[in-house]
């Protein structure tokens, strides 16, 4: 027999005090990014104050969550005096520090780190990546990343001769996005948010709501509206798909046959059907953040990887010269682009290790797009009043490593020229040029009569 879908609980309001009470210092800007920013801490796209499937107000608890996080003041420079001590520390210790805001150099046979000029760092950067005779490779981290630095990335690995580019994705994850682009044709989404409203079925296969909370508010809705909602682990009876529309939602680690035999039998009943018997699509759910953007931007997985470890915090972790360590997380110099301090960092290279600090979603000057778990692309602009320190856009320093790298290549000066050289070189991003206030957006995997710029505006 199936068992019905419990959603998860809602957030309380003692929690969300809670989280008020953490960002009291800085109470206004935490509005602020309540008010005009797109979610940095989950896929659904969120922004603003209202959700566009919920009625009223509504606050993802998700972003609740990360405001301590994103009005964080500038690690004290004591802090970097001591790098044994710091290297004891777990993630949650290290990012309660604060923010990184100015270049640092850790030299791995020394006690502290030092701070450096962005002229320095990246003087620095791109000798140690021309001298290695292209040997450096590069891995990125999607959730910590706007698709302008991705598209940078991108631009920086191909011109400049990267040996290869690591996605986030483990081996188990690689399996589960190889086996949806078999069934579906692609890894990305092939149904949207409001789909969950309009199936008559929507099966849960191995993904957890955690980092998506307000799903599971969707889930309620679409079970108050007579849609079925099954989760496949908890469900004894064979599916069947009886001609009805089907929506799965599908984890990032496809585990068991049962599972993998269930949505391949799905969907040849799906493409036996005629269109009146109903369809299936699916919506990835608990995929790292910023991943579908990778994807559409060819950013998963270029040229060649070796022992290349991607399991880092950081936005941007670039490691040059050859790997001498197991898991490749030395190499002779690394190069981490960071929000904060994460344990990654205090692996030690036989060189050094340079850390580059970069502003924030929110505070990113000229804003920033970001493309949510079902392909939408929204822009977050910029929010003054909280700068941290001498730190950059994402996308800064990479086009700044390529115009020292690439001879004749003039760096770009600002995200509004980012986005149309990113518009230019990749038609399905065609409009992202078009993207300028908050609330801006545009499903880049729509028919073309339906990209239109959304009117969802609110003024800063």
């Amino acid at each position: 027999m199936s068992k019905v879908f419990t959603p998860p609980p809602r957030a309380t309001i003692l929690a969300s005090l809670r989280q008020a009470w953490g960002v009291r210092g800085d109470l206004g800007w935490a509005l602020d990014i309540l008010r005009h920013g797109v979610c940095g801490d989950c896929s659904l796209g969120t922004h603003g104050w209202r959700d566009e499937f919920l009625r009223g107000r509504s606050i993802c608890p998700s972003r609740l969550e990360g405001l301590e996080r994103w009005t964080a003041g500038p690690i004290p420079s004591s802090a970097f005096e001591d790098v044994p001590t710091l290297a004891t520390k777990g993630q949650r210790e290290l990012r309660s520090l604060g923010r990184l805001s100015e270049p640092r150099l850790w030299r791995c046979d020394q006690s502290q780190m030092t701070s450096l000029s962005w002229d320095d760092a990246l003087k620095l950067a791109s000798g140690r990546i021309a001298a290695s005779g292209g040997n450096w490779r590069a891995s990125f981290n999607p959730s910590e990343m706007s698709n302008e630095a991705m598209f940078c990335l991108t631009e920086l690995a191909s011109s400049c001769a990267a040996k290869g580019v690591v996605s986030p994705l483990s081996s188990v994850q690689e399996e589960s996005s190889v086996t949806l682009t078999d069934l579906f044709g692609s890894d990305g989404a092939t149904r949207s948010l409001k789909a969950l409203r309009q199936a008559e079925v929507v099966l849960l296969f191995a993904c957890s709501l955690d980092a998506e909370p307000l799903l599971g508010e969707y889930l309620r809705l679409a079970q108050r509206a007579g849609v079925d909602v099954i989760d496949v682990a908890e469900t004894e009876a064979p599916l069947k798909h009886e001609g009805r529309e089907v929506v799965c939602l599908v984890g990032p680690q496809i585990s068991s046959e049962r599972e993998r035999d269930t949505l391949k039998r799905l969907r040849q009943l799906c493409e036996a059907a005629s269109d009146t018997d109903g369809a299936i699509g699916f919506i990835p759910v608990g995929w790292p953040r910023g991943y579908r953007g990778a994807s559409d931007l060819g950013l998963t997985r270029l040229g060649d990887t070796g022992d290349f470890d991607a399991e880092q915090e950081g936005s941007v972790w670039l490691q040059v010269g050859a790997s001498s360590g197991p898991g490749g997380l030395s190499g002779t110099f690394r190069i981490h682009q960071i929000h904060d301090l994460d344990p990654s960092i205090f692996h030690a290279a036989p060189e050094a290790v340079l850390l580059l600090p970069m502003q924030s979603r929110f505070e990113m000057v000229g804003g920033g797009t970001y493309t949510s778990l079902v392909g939408q692309v929204r822009f977050s602009p910029e929010i003054r009043g909280h700068q941290i320190g001498s730190a950059k856009p994402d996308w800064w320093p990479l086009t700044q490593l390529r115009s020292r790298l690439e001879s004749g290549f003039e760096p770009w000066d600002d995200g509004d020229e980012v986005r149309r050289k990113l518009s230019e070189s990749c038609p399905l991003y065609a409009e992202v040029s078009e993207l300028f206030r908050a609330g801006d957006g545009f499903d880049p995997h729509a028919s073309s009569s339906a990209n239109q710029v959304s009117e969802e505006r609110s003024e800063l």
